[in-house]
């Protein structure tokens, strides 16, 4: 009973540090398409939160153009900028593209943003990736 204990742990173990280093795999598409729809931060955010698999048809893995105040801007380990879009809670976690050099706008808290993204569905918030500012 204790080898498969142990068996089981090591599997679980293996199957968890695989997930992660998936996970941690940066997004190698760029965002070149025509965008599909415009729509603000909240309008997308309350789409995926009423009819989460109308709106993965409609928008997973589709350029978008999403417009919303800016929350707040973090920067990862692996050198990637995140733009948070939403007024009084996150609704999207726009990441930038990797190569984006600063084109001189330094917006502020409360500016309105315009994204050209990626969408990548809903986890805690509308998750898009491969961003560039307009």
């Amino acid at each position: 009973m204790k080898k498969f204990l142990r068996y089981l742990l090591m599997a679980v173990l293996f199957g968890a540090l695989l997930f992660w280093i998936v996970s941690q795999k940066p997004a190698t598409r760029v965002t070149v398409a025509t965008p599909v729809a415009t729509l603000t931060a909240e309008e997308l955010y309350r789409q995926f939160y009423e009819d989460e698999n109308l709106a993965n048809e409609k928008y997973l893995n589709k350029t978008i153009r999403v417009t919303g105040p800016l929350m707040d801007v973090t920067t990862n380990n692996a050198g990637f900028k995140t733009v948070v879009l939403g007024k009084g809670r996150p609704l999207v976690h726009a990441r930038l593209r990797k190569d984006f050099s600063d084109t001189g706008k330094n917006p502020d808290v409360g500016d309105d943003l315009t994204l050209i993204c990626t969408c990548m569905g809903l986890v805690e918030a509308v998750e898009l990736r491969d961003c560039k500012m307009e």
